[in-house]
């Protein structure tokens, strides 16, 4: 057992709450690209081995309801960009009237923040209104006066001073092209530079999180939603990957609902993060996959609570168990909400899920008990033998699950690195293989649960894909090296 709770704690490791809101400080304005970083060259997979809030206070506050908080981001009177002109020319005219109506400096705070709770809960900053945009930024302490710098004006550091409202609270309105081209933008007093943490939409590039009035053609972008919970959960942020051209096209998209969303695309996350932007760009440059969209939900504290099906012992404490409530929260709540703002594709060839480690697990979980949900599933060097971690304490594991529910319509990839070492071994005899000291990365549970998918009656290459990533870690730079795998199982063409 000490060998699986070893590996828990490097699973632990991969936990990490920051999100991607906090504003990394930007380069010198004269050398800032005007490119995200590129999607790196995945090579092409060898064949898989046969066995292997506040809404209703801002609408009373700016005296109109503006935007529904669930409102379909490109509605049929939309621009391109997503943004909707007739509600939003006059959502920002009502606001500057109000503005100047209002009593004092306290009256003018509260509808700054009436303001900014409605627009981000609906299309999000900036306000688009024909060839203008609104930017509001509030200033952390510490911060000189804001300007905007953007490929709109070349990121001059002082070609577009903000001008103050109240507090904090500064804004400006810039003539912007207006349509689905790709401006990027930060905020700078001319010696910090941030990302606006109101964007809706923005990216990473060699200098961190830059914000984005629009995402363009030629690359996907990330956008950022207001806070879910439900189900007696905490809340937690939501980053959505939307793929080259969305913002231009009318089509609806499949999507990939995966875990530990924080740690997908950010690079200064944790062992680099996932890189799965450039990973699935680098797939859709090469035609090995469709384009798709993907909601990577953000852990808490809570993920081994809320990633496991049943309880076990860890660390002295009893944890685990919440599986159902976090699909109840991204059922119930989530995937009605994302729903209203994409266009997404329905049914389960075209919903998906992943994750890896617990999150592996959990998305096994989701697949095996709710396949006319999520018909696709994919599981990287999964935790499938929570619920024997402890030696005195055994609850069902997935692997003696599955049999109990026949065959479950779905496909599922699972893989894993570590190596066979002195091979597997059931050392407290309750079933499940453990990994032994230089069998690493759950690859001898993976292994088992490999085995259980064709015992059930799964096909390899047709619904099971299992991969064996020799001596890889496990943690979030060894996933990305290999995540374009189960992105071509996933989806495929």
């Amino acid at each position: 057992m000490h060998h699986r709770c070893a590996l828990l704690i490097a699973c632990l490791g991969s936990l990490s709450l920051a999100g991607c809101s906090s504003p990394p400080l930007g380069p010198d304005p004269d050398d800032h690209p005007d490119a995200s970083s590129d999607a790196t060259d995945e090579p092409d997979a060898p064949g898989m081995e046969a066995g292997d809030a506040g809404m209703d206070a801002a609408a009373e506050a700016s005296g109109e309801g503006g935007l529904e908080a669930g409102a379909d981001a490109e509605s049929e009177d939309g621009a391109a960009d997503g943004s909707s002109p007739d509600t939003d020319c006059d959502r920002l005219a009502t606001f500057e009237t109000q503005l100047v109506a209002a009593a004092d400096a306290a009256a003018r705070l509260a509808l700054v923040d009436a303001f900014q709770a409605s627009v981000f809960a609906a299309g999000g900053f900036p306000i688009r209104c024909g060839g203008k945009a609104m930017f509001l930024f509030r200033a952390p302490g510490g911060f000189g006066t804001p300007h905007v710098a953007g490929d709109f004006n070349g990121f001059v550091a002082d070609a577009a001073p903000m001008t103050k409202v109240e507090g904090d609270a500064w804004r400006a309105t810039l003539d912007v092209e207006p349509g689905a081209k790709r401006f990027k933008y930060k905020v700078t007093d001319g010696t910090q530079w941030v990302a606006d943490p109101l964007a809706r939409r923005f990216g990473f590039d060699q200098y961190g999180e830059y914000s984005l009035v629009s995402g363009g053609v030629d690359a996907g972008h990330l956008e950022r939603l207001p806070e879910y919970e439900g189900a007696g959960l905490k809340s937690r942020p939501v980053t959505v990957y939307l793929p080259p051209g969305y913002e231009t096209s009318s089509s609806s998209y499949p999507v990939l609902y995966a875990h530990d969303g924080q740690n997908l695309f950010d690079p200064s996350a944790i062992w680099g993060s996932w890189k799965l932007d450039a990973a699935i760009e680098g797939q859709l440059a090469a035609s090995s996959i469709q384009p798709f969209v993907v909601i990577g939900i953000h852990n808490t504290v809570d993920r081994m609570d809320e990633y496991t099906h049943v309880e076990d012992r860890y660390d002295n404490q009893v944890v685990g168990g919440k599986a159902d409530a976090y699909y109840e929260l991204i059922t119930q709540t989530i995937m009605p909400d994302v729903a209203k703002r994409y266009r997404l594709m329905v049914g389960p060839a075209n919903t998906w899920t992943m994750g890896s480690s617990l999150g592996g697990l959990i998305s096994l979980y989701f697949g095996m008990k709710h396949p006319d949900v999520f018909g696709r599933v994919a599981g990287l060097s999964s935790t499938c033998g929570w619920g024997s971690i402890d030696a005195d304490m055994h609850n069902t594991t997935i692997i003696e699950l599955l049999p109990t529910l026949g065959k479950p319509a779905a496909v599922f990839y699972l893989d894993s690195g570590g190596a066979p070492g002195t091979g597997c071994e059931d050392s407290d005899s309750d079933g499940i293989e453990d990994d032994t000291m230089d069998s690493a990365d759950n690859y001898c549970e993976s292994i088992q649960m490999r085995d259980a998918f064709e015992a059930a009656g799964y096909v390899y290459d047709q619904d099971l894909f299992h991969w064996w990533e020799p001596q890889a870690e496990h943690n979030e730079a060894a996933w990305a090296a290999r995540v374009f795998r189960p992105l071509q199982v996933l989806a495929k063409p």
